[in-house]
């Protein structure tokens, strides 16, 4: 289910062509592509929003060896507007 919130920032990716949790999760997590593109990953789930999306970005605070991921999608899981969101930033 998509929520397609509209957030007042400039992201530092454009959204990705993949408009599904799980190939955005595949694109997030495939570690053989740009980390640009893994970003437009990023900023596409936090555009669709829902727990699954929310899901996926918590996962992406755990990314070993990737501290701007992390960091990013603390940020991104932050601007989320559901609950679900709030227990993975403690």
């Amino acid at each position: 289910m998509s929520h397609s919130i509209e957030f007042e920032t400039v992201d530092p990716a454009p959204l990705a062509p993949e408009t599904t949790v799980p190939a955005l999760e595949h694109r997030l997590f495939n570690q053989e592509i740009t980390m640009f593109q893994r970003y437009r990953a990023l900023f596409s789930l936090r555009h669709i929003g829902g727990d699954d999306a929310i899901r996926v970005i918590a996962r992406a605070m755990t990314e070993p060896d990737r501290a701007l991921i992390r960091h990013d999608a603390a940020s991104v899981q932050g601007q989320a507007t559901a609950s679900k969101a709030i227990p993975p930033l403690f």
